[in-house]
């Protein structure tokens, strides 16, 4: 009786516990992963990861990533901006996630990408410590002199099409 009920629970337990990874988790999965490597080859590492759906379609995708370096606006802005493409070069250049993506192609609005970097107790005036995009705004925040419990202080933001821009007009000033 008592190995009856052991091995009953026993059933109980693993097929509660599995998971079958359904389409959307698994496309998601896979273009944050091949983002990932790519965003890997400038120094960023995914330190975490998210997203929403609604409908059974994506309507969010969220990826942390971190930098082993100080930021500054320039040069987050760099990051973001590339990091954002990557991810909306890997959703759209397949015409089959159409189906699973509830706006297709997907613009920057479904992302919701962040970028930590090495703290800094220097107040130089362009240091970043973490820049962000949601809903197509970035945001470049510092994290440095502010008491506990406060929120981060936003110290630029700008549109992805104005980030866009300026990194298109400063590479053809190169």
């Amino acid at each position: 009786m008592i190995l009856k009920f052991t091995f009953s629970l026993f059933l109980i337990i693993l097929f509660a516990c599995s998971t079958t990874m359904n389409e959307t988790d698994r496309v998601s999965e896979e273009v944050i992963k091949k983002c990932g490597e790519h965003m890997k080859k400038k120094g960023l590492k995914i330190i975490g990861t998210g997203g929403g759906e609604k409908n059974g379609k994506i309507n969010l995708v969220e990826v942390s990533f971190v930098i082993n370096q100080k930021l500054d606006i320039q040069s987050a802005r760099v990051l973001i901006v590339d990091s954002a493409n990557c991810l909306l070069n890997e959703i759209n250049k397949n015409s089959k996630h159409e189906e699973i993506f509830a706006k297709f192609p997907a613009p920057v609005d479904i992302m919701h990408i962040s970028i930590f970097g090495l703290e800094s107790s220097e107040n130089t005036p362009d240091y970043v410590g973490i820049v962000s995009i949601l809903q197509g705004s970035i945001r470049y925040k510092v994290d440095n002199n502010i008491p506990p419990g406060c929120a981060l202080r936003t110290i630029h933001k700008e549109t992805f099409e104005e980030a866009q821009q300026i990194l298109s007009q400063s590479s053809g000033n190169s």
